[in-house]
């Protein structure tokens, strides 16, 4: 006998196991995803020298990280009955509020991110001889900041305009967790956080592909991995977005397992797709777990000038060794 699944996640017939099930895979994801990201961020920071690119990779692992949090945080909220109780539509006992608060300015940041990556891609396809001089290590550190002024501006404007009782944080039975019902900030960030990069990432992409195929160049490994990164994003974002954008209603079961359990899965895919194509960061990664010391010459990002070597061709090789990240 199938039975529906109402909005506190169980069925009419009194079993939760949806709701426990559900709020156990987000946990779970949650949780993988702090661990590999985690360790991602260690090696791009610590143990490998910071490039350009290894910078917008970093920017990315962090937002992923914090993703992650949201998730085994909502995760947990789901099996313990605190984000899908209709009894904190008030939001008084706090998780409500922090929960809506954090995601809110969390997720704001998910496609922005993908920016600075697919911009230093084009820029190194279509411009490469200005490429070096126009995305330098002060710049890629501007582009980084940019795509977190909109997240940090939304957690000190949401938590200050809740505070100060200018905003209500109301469990949403459509939505199935706790939302603002702010709809003209809730729209401007729409526009900001989805539909440029939306328009923005597409645009280039299409003019990177274009002079790939008109000059038949050579995808390199660090283009194959940014280029997985943005898809695997947009991907993962696009149902969440769209349907709250278009305010289409959802069931549970879609909502849950369609939309936000794809959402914060990609928080797990993009650090599996950086060591997939980083042989020396899945090296070092398999070098640790076994408790192995792991070799410095894993990390090495630079080889010594040689003297007979023109200095024209060391700044072909370095450019070379850069985009190979």
């Amino acid at each position: 006998m199938r039975y529906n699944v109402n909005d506190h996640g169980c069925f009419e017939n009194g079993s939760c196991t949806f709701r426990y099930v559900n709020g156990g895979i987000l946990t779970g994801i949650g949780t993988f995803g702090l661990l590999l990201n985690a360790v991602e961020i260690y090696f791009l920071s610590y143990m490998i020298t910071l490039t350009t690119q290894k910078i917008f990779l970093l920017n990315v692992a962090i937002n992923d990280l914090l993703m992650s949090l949201v998730g085994m945080f909502r995760g947990l909220g789901i099996v313990s009955s605190i984000f899908l109780d209709p009894a904190v539509d008030n939001g008084v006992n706090g998780f409500c509020p922090a929960y809506a608060i954090f995601m809110n300015s969390v997720t704001s940041g998910c496609m922005l991110v993908l920016l600075p990556l697919t911009i230093d891609r084009f820029l190194a396809i279509v411009f490469p001889l200005h490429h070096r001089y126009l995305i330098n290590e002060e710049r890629s550190k501007v582009l980084v900041v940019f795509t977190w002024i909109l997240p940090v501006f939304l957690l000190i404007f949401d938590t200050g305009t809740f505070l100060h009782g200018h905003k209500q944080i109301i469990y949403h039975p459509k939505y199935h967790r706790c939302v603002s019902q702010d709809k003209v900030e809730s729209a401007a960030v729409q526009i900001a956080a989805v539909m440029c990069p939306l328009v923005i990432i597409p645009c280039l992409y299409t003019a990177m592909l274009a002079t790939i195929c008109h000059h038949r160049l050579k995808c390199k490994r660090f283009f194959i991995t940014a280029t997985a990164i943005v898809i695997t994003g947009l991907m993962a974002y696009l149902p969440s977005a769209l349907t709250s954008m278009f305010d289409i209603p959802m069931s549970y079961e879609f909502s849950q397992v369609a939309t936000v359990t794809i959402y914060y899965s990609n928080s797990i895919i993009n650090p599996l797709i950086y060591f997939c194509f980083h042989p020396k960061a899945k090296a070092a990664v398999l070098a640790s777990s076994r408790g192995h010391e792991v070799p410095s010459r894993l990390f090495s990002t630079s080889r010594a000038p040689n003297p007979a070597i023109s200095s024209d061709h060391t700044v072909r090789n370095t450019e070379f060794t850069e985009n190979e990240v």
